[in-house]
């Protein structure tokens, strides 16, 4: 059951550093698109400072993993399938993973030594203001853009690395529910086995769609197709095999995970639209067609 908390706890942390990537890819799309005005500095509605100088630290629980490891001899043959998925889930994804949050976190480390040593940052930081150098700094410096580009990799990697293990640790959740039976912890609505919770919804978002704004995007050409069985959503992209959707915050039904590093998001306008976040590259809007 304590391995069950802690899975729990990793995917609530998962979601949290979601909503921050999303902050940070937002920002970073206003950056490259020239969205950012003086103003919008001046005033604090918009902190460049975030994408080039800030990292999203996060660490995973494995007490309870940590716990059985001690006493394997004595675990019957009945766990053994547990112990293979806890096994990938902490010893391979979960070691990947903190190896990308350290190099996030060195690299952020990094940038703000390069800070530290522009003119206008003593006086800034030492009078609590925004100066005219400061803002064209981050509005106009290549290397500003420079610096926001690789910590904005260093965010997608991150995020991979997080869904491929949030992926494992439901594994893991499942099989344990599966063993324990009445006696698992009861399932918290972040927790689900299909993609969606309703068969008729699945089947309205299944259809063809079509890139109609954004980059193009290598991984899904101009067009990909969302298909259902039952509750589970499907996304079948250049003749690949078709790829089931995680969902990636159930409470809202809108965001989903699609090979590791794309997050993908319904409109909450219309279901015939979906928003995708992919990599360092702009946002791509896709039409149900």
């Amino acid at each position: 059951m304590e391995i069950q908390s802690d899975i729990v706890r990793d995917i609530l942390l998962g979601m949290r550093y979601t909503i921050r990537y999303l902050q940070r890819d937002s920002l970073k799309n206003q950056l490259f698109n020239n969205k950012v005005t003086p103003d919008d500095i001046k005033s604090g509605r918009i902190n460049p400072y975030r994408a080039a100088f800030r990292y999203d630290a996060i660490y995973i629980r494995s007490n309870g993993f940590d716990k059985l490891i001690l006493s394997i001899d004595n675990v019957p043959k009945k766990y053994n399938e547990l112990i293979n998925s806890l096994n990938v889930q902490y010893k391979t994804r979960g070691v990947y993973f903190e190896n990308l949050s350290n190099r996030f976190i060195e690299d952020c480390f990094k940038n703000q030594t390069i800070r530290n040593h522009l003119d206008w940052y003593p006086q800034d930081e030492f009078s609590g203001i925004i100066s005219d150098q400061q803002i064209d700094y981050y509005l106009n410096d290549p290397e500003f853009k420079e610096l926001a580009i690789g910590m904005s990799y260093d965010a997608t990697s991150l995020f991979g690395a997080i869904t491929s293990y949030w992926g494992m640790a439901l594994n893991s959740y499942f099989i344990i529910e599966d063993l324990l039976g009445n006696e698992a912890l009861e399932t918290p609505g972040i927790i689900m086995r299909t993609t969606l919770t309703d068969a008729d919804q699945a089947k309205r978002l299944s259809g063809r769609y079509r890139l109609v704004t954004g980059p193009p995007n290598t991984e899904y050409g101009k067009e990909f197709e969302m298909t259902s069985e039952g509750k589970q959503l499907y996304i079948k992209r250049n003749n690949e095999d078709a790829q089931l959707l995680y969902p990636w915050a159930p409470k809202k039904m809108e965001f989903f995970v699609s090979g590791g590093r794309s997050l993908i998001m319904f409109s909450s306008e219309s279901s015939d639209k979906i928003t995708i976040v992919h990599g360092t590259s702009d946002n791509t809007i896709w039409e149900k067609y």
